[in-house]
């Protein structure tokens, strides 16, 4: 019978290396399709060159030409690295589902949708067309939210330091429009930017760079800097690991000194929510869910000055460590009365990625159906910022690089 055991053992042992391999293998060939995908940017009238050893103008785009360089999977264009981002249909509409059960379940309360034009969208398309295409699709399917189109907004700003040059994130300035433009969609009045004290962080590669300088190509790029604005209202912060908020420690809501390998993005909040509840001395008795990727850091704090209580949820982080969330229950126990997601677009909406259906369908499974979720951890993938592979398993962790 031990010898049976110890056989069915190993045996297993084996399939799960099996899988992890071919689920790499996998993600791998996603990230050439990813690459093979990027000479359409030639279709928006841009001239597209491959990068290569001997090009000594590696910083040099030049304005007048509108000459666009590929590094491996990525763009750069006028001293700014970028992903191309192209819309998916399919996944907007997975995400528009999943979107669709919370809201039910949560029983109608107030929804918002919050996802900002991608930097390529702006920079690199004349009218932002896939994404515009996004969000007039995202209009058709989502029942009962509210979506936020914040794309005029952006385009009037475009000129405005809203996203990084070596990284994939908006800046805070722009998480004050996306911010600006939920508090005409609710009615509210808001403080103009000029009236927040400041700072920034200068020095500041993010993970386009990074990523870019793992390919041969010599290129150059200036460095970033990381704006942040102060709250007028100070707050407490607590980051919990589980739904049931009964061990939790202390976070700032900026941390300036923050300076982990450099990644100053981090500022915000010191780095990733699970489960983050935000006590602001505003006073008025008002609560706010925010489900968010890390798009939501910086756009956390100018929400101080409107809601006392603010809680936020990364379903990639509870997912990642396997506590159960169910948002309705959550919801409803802690009586709050506004529900709004955070997306980056290429997270939420785009064929590169489009992981956050993947994720917020887990919450769905636990909360509205009482079960397990119905995406395999053993077998679930992602592809960040074409690079990265991330392997969830019960047991079984893999980061290949790092992740965003």
């Amino acid at each position: 019978m031990n010898c049976l055991i110890n056989t069915y053992r190993k045996a297993e042992k084996m399939y799960i290396k099996i899988k992890r391999l071919v689920g790499i293998l996998l993600a791998m060939a996603m990230v050439l399709t990813y690459i093979g995908a990027m000479p359409a940017l030639a279709t928006n009238g841009l001239v597209l060159q491959s990068g290569n050893q001997s090009n000594n103008n590696t910083g040099g785009v030049s304005p007048q030409t509108g000459e666009v360089i590929r590094i491996g999977s990525l763009i750069l264009f006028n001293n700014m690295l970028m992903e191309h981002y192209q819309y998916s249909q399919a996944n907007t509409k997975r995400y528009a589902d999943a979107i669709n059960q919370l809201y039910q379940v949560c029983e109608g309360i107030d929804t918002y949708v919050v996802i900002p034009p991608y930097a390529s969208e702006l920079y690199l398309s004349e009218k932002g067309s896939q994404h515009i295409a996004s969000m007039n699709y995202l209009r058709e399917v989502l029942d009962g939210s509210n979506l936020v189109d914040m794309t005029e907004l952006f385009w009037t700003h475009k000129q405005e330091y809203i996203y990084f040059r070596t990284d994939h994130h908006w800046t805070a300035r722009g998480a004050y429009y996306a911010y600006q433009s939920l508090m005409d969609a609710m009615g509210r009045e808001y403080m103009a930017l000029d009236t927040y004290q400041s700072g920034r962080k200068d020095g500041f590669y993010g993970f386009l760079y990074n990523s870019a300088s793992t390919t041969s190509v010599n290129f150059s790029i200036s460095p970033d800097y990381v704006e942040y604005f102060y709250p007028h209202h100070k707050a407490t912060v607590k980051n919990y690991g589980s739904a049931k908020m009964d061990f939790g420690y202390d976070r700032q809501v900026l941390a300036p000194d923050f300076n982990e390998n450099k990644n100053y993005y981090n500022i915000f909040w010191g780095g990733g929510f699970n489960l983050g509840y935000i006590h602001s001395e505003i006073g008025n008795d008002e609560s706010i869910m925010v489900v968010i990727d890390s798009y939501g850091f910086p756009f956390l704090p100018f929400l101080i000055d409107q809601f006392e209580h603010i809680y936020t949820v990364d379903p990639r982080y509870f997912n990642k460590s396997g506590q159960d969330f169910a948002l309705g229950n959550f919801m409803r126990t802690h009586e709050i009365q506004t529900l709004v997601f955070v997306n980056f677009p290429m997270y939420a909406t785009s064929y590169y990625w489009g992981n956050a259906s993947d994720d917020l369908q887990k919450m769905v499974d636990i909360d509205v159906n009482n079960s397990e979720p119905s995406i395999p951890q053993e077998t679930y993938y992602q592809v960040i910022g074409g690079f990265t592979v991330r392997h969830l398993d019960s047991q079984i962790e893999d980061e290949l690089l790092f992740s965003h």
